[in-house]
């Protein structure tokens, strides 16, 4: 239908813009950002109308990442005929101050929730149009901020003919909502679906949440089947664009949660239980178990030391255990996490590669370097070290580990202010405080 592209990487503007022009004709274009980019980097209208008249698009599509697809400020006469407006990151149209608008079978496409507004208009009809929502509800059509039709269709197709509200007219218009959420439900009845939208905890981005919540056990296989099925299609939905999103999968009978990271953070979170990592990755590699991993943490957790006023005491060994807690995959790696509980610390968070069996424990998240383990020689070496060094420095009650072999990390109970805190925890917990480098 469109044979004419009208492309711009000027992405703080509108793609085209008339201003006090009249009698324009719009005919057989693709009009749009390329390449699209995140919804929060583009800032521009795609078609932006200011005090014009006698308007006329015909047979185009109009497209973002724009802000929105028609922006129309004074305009007295604007009619669309077979024109589509899709992915738009704020709303699909917005109307101020216009009249005689007239729409003619015409598709406006949500992706997220956008809407059509209009304030202070005369004479606006829509006549065969689509309004449609794959992962929401239909767009709706809203007049000075009231809605004028609230369609929320759970059999995702509801028909309106001849609805007049004031000066908008609705004449066969078609809602269409919630496409993506049909579609998934099919894969297994006995369960609901939630779509959603949000932002990344770590990079801030907007994202598709899609969450899955069984009613009863189903095994590992068929769950796993599901998320891959919902994957696939959500990446086919976002093909084009390098969107976030996120599959959460509950089944709440055995406390079992699958959270998919989507594109830029973890790649699979499971919480609550253990799903064999071939199950989840289908790579048939000797991954090893967690019972494994489990011993493999408890021997590899640093002995830790008492330290009081710079001296350390002799009962040194303290008996710890560690709890498998819960999975996850980065970068098509999985990884087991443990909670190492020892008897007078609040537990640390441990993990360790399934395929590796490297491990990572605490400081490697916090500073970026391996613990080791130290003898009791070696930890008070460093610690008089310290003291000359620091000479103002005062300890009084805390544990001591070694980091790399040549780090001390000093864990303590106090809200001592000397210490530049990371990961400070709430009263009474024990937390990591800075590291001092041992040259001796």
């Amino acid at each position: 239908m469109s044979n004419y592209h009208f492309l711009t990487q000027e992405l703080s503007r509108p793609v085209l813009s008339f201003s006090n022009c009249e009698t324009i004709s719009l005919i057989n274009l693709y009009i749009g950002h390329e390449p699209k980019v995140s919804y929060s980097t583009c800032m521009g209208e795609v078609l932006y109308l200011e005090n014009c008249s006698d308007v006329s698009i015909k047979d185009a599509t109009l497209f973002g990442c724009g802000t929105i697809g028609i922006r129309a400020m004074e305009v007295d006469g604007l009619t669309c005929e077979d024109i589509i407006i899709e992915e738009c990151s704020d709303e699909i149209m917005t109307i101020y101050n216009s009249n005689d608008i007239f729409f003619y079978r015409c598709e406006f496409i949500s992706k997220s929730s956008e809407d059509l507004r209009i304030y202070e208009s005369e004479n606006i009809e829509f006549k065969f149009c689509d309004l449609r929502g794959k992962w929401s509800n239909p767009p709706q059509i809203y007049y000075d901020s009231v809605n004028v039709y609230e369609s929320n269709p759970e059999d995702k197709l509801t028909q309106v003919i001849d609805y007049i509200d004031g000066e908008i007219k609705l004449t066969n218009a078609t809602f269409w909502g919630n496409e993506m959420l049909i579609e998934i439900q099919l894969l297994y009845e006995n369960m609901d679906v939630k779509l959603d939208h949000g932002y990344m905890e770590v990079s801030g981005d907007l994202a598709s949440f899609c969450t899955l919540t069984y009613h009863n056990v189903l095994d590992t296989t068929t769950i796993i089947n599901h998320r891959e099925q919902v994957k696939a299609m959500i990446e086919q939905y976002y093909e084009d664009e390098e969107r976030q999103y996120r599959i959460i999968l509950n089944q709440y009978s055995n406390d079992l949660h699958i959270y998919d990271g989507g594109v830029y953070e973890y790649d699979i979170n499971v919480n609550g239980g253990f799903i064999d990592p071939n199950l989840l990755l289908n790579d048939n590699k000797a991954y090893i178990s967690v019972e494994e991993a489990r011993k493999i943490v408890i021997e590899a957790y640093p002995t830790k030391y008492r330290v009081l006023d710079w001296k350390v005491e002799d009962e040194g060994v303290r008996e710890h255990d560690a709890a498998y807690t819960r999975m996850f995959v980065g970068r098509g790696v999985p990884y087991y996490v443990f909670s190492i509980i020892d008897q007078d610390i609040s537990s640390s968070v441990i993990y360790i590669n399934a395929l590796s069996k490297e491990v990572y424990k605490p400081l490697d998240m916090v500073f970026g370097l391996p613990c080791a383990n130290a003898d009791k020689d070696l930890i008070q070496k460093m610690l008089d070290f310290i003291k000359e060094k620091y000479p103002n420095l005062s300890i009084s009650h805390c544990a001591v580990m070694i980091a790399d072999e040549k780090y001390v990390v000093l864990e303590y109970n106090q809200d001592d202010k000397q210490f530049a805190t990371i990961n400070k925890g709430s009263a009474g917990e024990m937390t990591l405080s800075t590291y001092y480098e041992y040259d001796g």
